[in-house]
């Protein structure tokens, strides 16, 4: 596996970035030498022993940020080391991700303007000051670079919020509690983009149809505000691996100037494919719904429940076929097994343990019944 070294003089804290150098080696050749800023990430998980960490390519320590790929990604500034901690086979939110990516690469019309409206990861094997840490997942951040908003995103009318914590049902269009304010934050959700002007409205209209419009307003509206596709896909998707901790929050919503309604996109989906958000195991046989999309259900607005149907049929053809599925989940355990890493993130990391044989056998058997399932939700 590649190896990623990080030098700095500093504590790693949760904000600020401290100035660091980085050595990025893939095999047998260096991938990239420079500056780099790096800081603890994560709310609830910066509690962890493993911790995750944010890294910005800088290219002085003048803290001048530079925009370049590593390992065969897309060029960007800002990268996340993702520790893993609660997943004991420390692959499923790189293979959720993965799976994202094909249910759009075959998209002739996308409403995006990259092939990929995800996050793509690389294993490595991290070093910190030469003290080893483990096995990590090093991938792109999602924000208006990958997304190729327009510069001057207040002007365009371009944003990008991420809905951050659940508290208050506002994330789960339950509530509208207040008016936005001059804040970067509100009522749970995080205005990404436009950095420095606030530009809620997009988001506020359709928060307000949810919460307040009578059926025949919201059946109206809800097109104009929503993208009704990509809310489909959003839908089997998260249902599918199960991501609990993904439909009230840890979602990003995404308007371009050229459409005015916003697009769904997924955010840390550790929690998913039989595991919660803590690792512990979790029900095949529910569904995943917020007030939004009961009422999509309830009021089947624009045939909506048609959609899902037909749109599941097509993938359970292919994509969401059972060797499909499981086939990264089993080529990633023979990965990490073949290139001795679990032996050394054990012997790094022992108040977790990972026995990849159990955890993977655990997965391979919640797979098909999840799919039969879903199968008869969407029959």
């Amino acid at each position: 596996l590649p190896l990623l070294h990080i030098h700095t003089e500093r504590e790693i804290r949760d904000e600020p970035k401290v100035l660091s150098w980085m050595e990025l080696i893939n095999t047998d050749r260096e991938a990239y030498e420079g500056y780099a800023g790096i800081e603890i990430r994560g709310r609830s998980s910066a509690d962890f022993e493993k911790t995750s960490y944010g890294l910005e390519l800088w290219k002085n320590w003048h803290r001048d940020d530079i925009s370049l790929p590593l390992l065969d990604m897309r060029p960007g500034e800002d990268w996340i080391l993702d520790a893993m901690y609660v997943d004991p086979l420390r692959m499923r939110n790189k293979v959720s991700f993965e799976l994202w990516e094909k249910m759009w690469e075959n998209e002739i019309e996308s409403p995006f303007r990259t092939k990929n409206p995800g996050m793509e990861s690389r294993y490595v094997e991290l070093f910190i000051n030469q003290r080893y840490m483990g096995l990590y997942s090093l991938s792109e951040k999602l924000d208006e670079h990958l997304l190729h908003l327009a510069e001057e995103a207040a002007w365009s009318g371009e944003a990008l919020y991420k809905a951050f914590h659940w508290t208050g049902g506002a994330t789960a269009f339950t509530t509208y509690n207040s008016e936005p304010g001059n804040a970067m934050t509100w009522e749970g959700w995080e205005q990404i983009y436009p950095e420095h002007d606030y530009y809620w409205e997009p988001l506020a209209e359709l928060r307000k149809s949810v919460v307040y419009d009578p059926d025949e307003l919201f059946m109206e509206l809800i097109d104009s505000l929503l993208n009704l596709d990509v809310a489909a896909e959003y839908y089997l998707f998260v249902n599918l691996i199960m991501a609990h901790d993904n439909i009230i929050k840890n979602y990003f919503l995404t308007r371009y100037a050229d459409a005015s309604n916003l697009l769904w996109l997924p955010w840390d989906l550790e929690g998913s494919w039989g595991i919660s958000w803590d690792g512990t195991a979790g029900s095949h046989d529910e569904m995943l719904e917020n007030r939004l999309y009961k009422r999509l259900l309830e009021l089947d607005v624009s045939g909506f429940n048609e959609v899902l149907g037909s749109k599941w049929e097509h993938y359970r053809a292919g994509l969401f076929e059972l060797d499909s599925l499981a086939a990264p989940f089993i080529s990633y355990t023979d990965l990490l097994k073949r290139s001795g890493v679990l032996e050394r993130e054990n012997r790094r990391w022992p108040g977790v343990e990972i026995d990849p044989d159990p955890a993977l056998d655990y997965l391979l058997q919640w797979i098909p019944r999840r799919l039969e399932y879903l199968d008869q939700v969407f029959d």
